[in-house]
């Protein structure tokens, strides 16, 4: 199976694990737990939170909506804010000839992992990470400009060949009037995002009556 296959996989059984075993997830550490252990057959490809190629600034102040130019810049250059600080995908997997072509020199450590601003600027154009995965939890608080902050820097990722953003809701704690809120903001997300990234909302029913407006 290629990349694309074994995320699918593993995305699939992570929707049915916390389907049928929601209280096992807590928070959206053990999404990620569950899911990263699914991704062993990618070895050395899959990395958890690995830093973007662009700077940004997450606070959207007086803006509507997040604009290029203005909450995302370039790694480097004149017009780059120095107080603006790059993001992080929660995982992201390399793309097979950018990994083989850096994992046996003296710097590859600097060269996979990305760490540093400066390593791979000469990378410009490449999308040298295959998919760029990010996640959601919502559990009470659904955090709007936190989930649009999540689609802006997918949107951005000029390094990235397919981009994925997984939603997870539970109804537990959330009257049926906010929990429609919700789901209705994040379908208008999912639709305004169309063609760019693949968004998923996943919802796990709770039989508990336990409701706060």
């Amino acid at each position: 199976m290629n990349s694309e296959e074994i995320v699918q996989n593993a995305t699939g059984k992570l929707k049915e694990d916390f389907r049928k075993n929601r209280d096992c997830f807590f928070n959206e550490h053990d999404l990620h737990h569950v899911f990263f252990c699914q991704l062993s057959q990618l070895g050395n490809l899959i990395r958890p939170e690995y830093p973007t190629r662009r700077r940004f600034f997450a606070d959207k102040e007086d803006s509507i909506e997040y604009i290029s130019g203005k909450h995302s810049f370039a790694p480097r250059g004149e017009n780059v804010p120095k107080s603006s600080r790059r993001g992080h995908y929660d995982f992201a997997i390399l793309d097979e000839e950018f990994y083989l072509e850096f994992k046996g020199l003296s710097d590859r450590f600097e060269r996979l992992s990305s760490k540093n601003v400066d390593t791979n600027l000469d990378q410009e154009g490449r999308k040298y990470v295959d998919i760029a995965i990010e996640f959601k939890y919502v559990t009470g608080q659904c955090q709007r400009e936190n989930i649009e902050f999540s689609i802006f820097k997918l949107k951005e990722a000029e390094e990235v060949r397919k981009k994925i953003f997984l939603v997870f809701i539970r109804k537990e704690g959330i009257s049926p009037e906010r929990y429609q809120k919700i789901i209705n903001f994040l379908n208008r997300m999912k639709e305004e995002s169309k063609g760019e990234i693949d968004m998923e909302i996943i919802e796990a029913d709770d039989d508990r009556q336990v409701l706060f407006s």
